[in-house]
Order: C-alpha cells, then structure tokens, then sequence
C-alpha cells in the first residue's frame, strides 16, 4: 500500500473512532436522562439535540475529508504513472553514456572504458554503477 493510501485508511480510522466516541457519549447522556425521572427535562432533550448534532457535523466532516483524500491519492497515482510512464519511455540516452554502457557489455573494465571514452574513471564507475541500481 503506497503512503497515500495509508493515509485515507489513518484519517478514516480516526473519524470512525470520533463518530464511535459521540455515539457513546450520546448513549451516557441518553441512560443519565432514562434514569432520571420523568420531568420532561427541556435540558436532556436539548443535551440529546445537541450530540445529534454534533455526531452529524462529525460524520460530514470525515465525508468532505474522505473524499478529498480520495482525489489527491487518484491525483497522485496518476502523476506516479505518468512519471514511470515518462521514464520507461526516455531510452534515447546520450552518446556517451550509450559507448560506456556498450563498452562494460563488451566486458571492458572502467579503466578501459575511461581510457576509451576520454572519462574519469570516477565517472565510468558511478555510470556503471547507477546502471547496475537501475538509476
């Protein structure tokens, strides 16, 4: 899973556990108010009200940030294609490196390679070795 994805599931997870947390307090308010005798407390419905309330704003609130999530992690997939998709698509490499690369499948050493090229043998083995990591 790439860390964008990891991220939709670590804001959904924590607003799953915010919305989880209004419900059971909601539920302490309700059972306070049911055990409470009968007065027709305008406070208790009000108290009750206002958690339903709250657990809506909370539930909106994941939504509009889910969703957001969800279009920067498409945005970003599909940059990341477009990216691997530009650099499978680059072999038209220069001259020079093209001739390094040919001479080591020759099996010349980097100093022959140097030699053949007018390169640093610094040079050759730090070519030689980005080809090797595949950089």
């Amino acid at each position: 899973m790439s860390p964008a994805q990891w991220l939709v599931v670590g804001v959904m997870l924590s607003g799953l556990c915010l919305i989880v947390w209004a419900l059971k307090r909601q539920a302490a308010i309700m059972k306070s108010g049911a055990a409470s005798t009968s007065r027709g407390s305008g406070t208790d419905h009000k108290a009750h009200g206002e958690m339903q309330d709250l657990t809506r704003e909370l539930i909106a609130e994941l939504d509009r940030k889910s969703a957001s999530l969800e279009t920067q992690l498409r945005e970003a997939d599909a940059k990341i294609k477009a990216l691997k998709t530009a650099s499978q698509a680059a072999p038209a490499q220069d001259p020079v490196k093209a001739r390094v690369y040919q001479l080591a499948d020759q099996g010349a050493s980097a100093l022959d390679i140097a030699k053949a090229t007018g390169l640093p043998t610094g040079q050759v083995e730090l070519m030689l070795g980005l080809r090797r990591i595949g950089g």
